[in-house]
C-alpha cells in the first residue's frame, strides 16, 4: 500500500522549508495574511514576513509584476509605508524593544518627523507633542544616531547605491518632495520636483565662455558674426 505524507505547514513555518514553488506559495500564503491580522500586537513579525516575503521574492510566484503592487492588493498598503514599518521596528528593536507594536511604530516615525521639523526641541518638547514618555523619545533618537538606515524609508523605485545614497542626504523636506513626484531616474524626479535646478542654456552658455581660452573665444565670435 502506498502511502502519502502531507507536510504540515503553519505561520511560523519558514520560507526557507519550502522544497517547490508550489509549497512556497503555500508557506507565504498562510504567514502574511497573519502577519497582517496581527500587526497591531506585533508589529516584529510583519516586518520578519516582509523581509522574507523579498528575500524569496514570493510575490513573483503569486503572480504579482512587483513587490510594490504585491504590498498594495495583499497588504493594502504602499510599499513607502511597509518599508516605513520595517524600517521602524529595526530601530525600535535596536533600542532594546522586544516586541514592537504598530502604535510604537507610529510614535517612533512620528518622533523623527519632529525632530527633523523642529531640530532644536528639547527631548521634553517632543514627548510632550507626540504622547509619549521622555525616556521613549531618548531611546529613539539614540538609536536613529547609532543607526544608518533612515527611518523614512528610501522609496523602491530608487535603486543602485548612489541614488540611495543621494536620497538619504537630502532634507526631510526634499525627500517627500521627490516621493510625491513620481517614479523615474532620480534625477529626472528631483528635476521634476525642483530639488535640482537644471541651468537654463544661457546660464550654460556663460559657464563655458568663462572657462574658454581666448582664442576660442576669438574662434566663436567669428562664427557667430558669420551670416
Amino acid at each position: 500500500m502506498r502511502v502519502t505524507i502531507k507536510k504540515h505547514f503553519d505561520y511560523l513555518t519558514p520560507l526557507s522549508e519550502a522544497k517547490t514553488q508550489q509549497e512556497l506559495v503555500e508557506i507565504a500564503t498562510i504567514k502574511y495574511p497573519k502577519a497582517c491580522s496581527i500587526l497591531e500586537t506585533d508589529a516584529g513579525f510583519f516586518a520578519r514576513v516582509v523581509s522574507e516575503l523579498k528575500q524569496y521574492e514570493v510575490w513573483k510566484a503569486l503572480g504579482f509584476a512587483s513587490f510594490e503592487d504585491f504590498c498594495v492588493t495583499e497588504f493594502k498598503k504602499t510599499l513607502d509605508e511597509v518599508e516605513g514599518i520595517v524600517g521602524s521596528v529595526k530601530l525600535l528593536t535596536s533600542s532594546g524593544v522586544e516586541r514592537p507594536t504598530l502604535r510604537q511604530v507610529t510614535k517612533t516615525q512620528a518622533i523623527l518627523q519632529r525632530r527633523e521639523q523642529y531640530p532644536n526641541e528639547t527631548q521634553q518638547e517632543i514627548a510632550d507633542e507626540i504622547g509619549v514618555s521622555r525616556q521613549f523619545v531618548t531611546q529613539v533618537l539614540a538609536s536613529k544616531s547609532s543607526d544608518s538606515e533612515l527611518l523614512l524609508a528610501i522609496p523602491g523605485w530608487i535603486k543602485g547605491n548612489t541614488d540611495r545614497a543621494t536620497f538619504k542626504k537630502l532634507s526631510a523636506a526634499d525627500q517627500e518632495k521627490v516621493r510625491k513626484a513620481g517614479k523615474g531616474s532620480l534625477r529626472g524626479i528631483a528635476i521634476a520636483a525642483g530639488v535640482v535646478k537644471v541651468p537654463t542654456v544661457l546660464e550654460q552658455l556663460k559657464r563655458l565662455w568663462a572657462k574658454a581660452t581666448p582664442t576660442e573665444r576669438r574662434q566663436f565670435l567669428s562664427e557667430v558674426a558669420c551670416p
